[in-house]
């Protein structure tokens, strides 16, 4: 008996390899994952290799040349400058790594706070389940924005304070996504078989509870992605976010806002920054929710 029910563990392990390859298979198909993915690597890219080709380094720091304020776009600068005089390319491409890592920390994290909580309160239920939901309840009960900028301005303006504010206001929305994949997959036959082998409840929650709430989180973590840029530049365009001289998006598109009308380009052009970044994480995304429903899987497999 015990040997049946263990031999059934291996099984559904490739049976996930399985699902794993034709996942990745319908994703590489997707012409909208591969614009998504391009665009993603871009900024990576820029980000990445950024401080070593910015023509202006040091104005992408923050170093003022008052000579060049306001300079509309031209060869010398290709985006134009903004009212200090500093080359706007240059602090869009120091920016890139801002928006990114700003991104990934609120996403990772809430990630690692709230998938765990999620899948043990969804795997015993009853009390503890209770207790960890209706504290993940009382975190969602407040519009995300509103508590993100509660929180940000109780702590103060900064970057760092902005990233905390925006963990706080992320990671009730994993919870509850990994709470319900777990109420899924408490009682299937796989994990009824590895209780009845003596698999502790640490092993089976880790092993076959969480590894069934990957899809779906991935799918709100690519989306989230994007989602978490937009917010951080909001808070930053409120001044609650990073501050001067920091090359951060939302902030050029803040202080830029004043001179728009005479000099387009200022917040024009970080803007676009956010707008083709965020569309990158959004194709991704849209074309892995694809790949993961099962309707749409069997008719792009056709």
């Amino acid at each position: 008996m015990n040997e049946a029910v263990s031999e059934s563990i291996p099984v559904q392990r490739q049976q996930h390899f399985r699902e794993l390859r034709v996942f990745l298979k319908l994703v590489l198909k997707n012409p909208l994952s591969l614009t998504g993915t391009a665009i993603i690597v871009f900024f990576v890219v820029m980000a990445l290799v950024g401080p070593f080709i910015v023509p202006y380094p040091r104005q992408a720091e923050g170093v003022p040349d008052i000579a060049n304020q306001l300079r509309p776009p031209d060869w010398q600068h290709w985006f134009g400058t903004d009212e200090l005089g500093r080359d706007l390319l240059s602090r869009i491409i120091f920016g890139a790594r801002i928006s990114l890592m700003t991104s990934a920390t609120v996403v990772s994290v809430a990630i690692i706070l709230g998938m765990p909580l999620g899948a043990v309160a969804g795997y015993y239920g009853e009390r503890l389940g209770a207790v960890i939901m209706r504290v993940t309840d009382m975190f969602l009960a407040f519009p995300p924005l509103l508590l993100a900028l509660v929180v940000a301005a109780t702590l103060g303006g900064s970057l760092l304070n902005a990233i905390l504010a925006l963990i706080i206001t992320w990671w009730p929305w994993y919870t509850r996504l990994a709470y319900g994949q777990a109420i899924a997959t408490r009682n299937l036959p796989f994990v009824d078989s590895a209780r009845a082998i003596g698999v502790g409840d640490a092993k089976i929650i880790v092993r076959h509870i969480l590894p069934a709430t990957l899809a779906p989180i991935l799918i709100q973590a690519t989306l989230d992605l994007g989602s978490a840029i937009i917010a951080a530049a909001g808070l930053s365009f409120l001044g609650l976010g990073a501050q001067p001289p920091t090359p951060d998006w939302g902030l050029m598109v803040n202080m830029g806002k004043t001179y728009f009308l005479q000099h387009w380009w200022y917040a024009t052009f970080p803007g676009l920054a956010i707008l083709v970044l965020v569309l990158g994480f959004n194709l991704l995304g849209d074309a892995i929710r694809e790949a993961t429903d099962p309707k749409l899987s069997r008719r792009r497999l056709i």
